[in-house]
């Protein structure tokens, strides 16, 4: 889940770890590791992840 994108960071309210919004590195914990990077798209104005295979 995301809290917030900003300051060039995306923020998750769960635990309250942050990672850099270019590559998905933590930026501080308790995270452990980075972000796992997803394909998205755009259709009618809204993004989409397509459903894992």
């Amino acid at each position: 889940m995301v809290k917030s994108i900003g300051d060039s960071a995306i923020r998750c309210p769960c635990h309250g770890s942050s990672f850099d919004l270019a590559d998905g590195s933590v930026l501080g914990g308790p995270a452990t590791t980075g972000l796992i990077p997803k394909p998205l798209q755009i259709r009618q104005g809204r993004i989409e992840i397509p459903a894992d295979e």
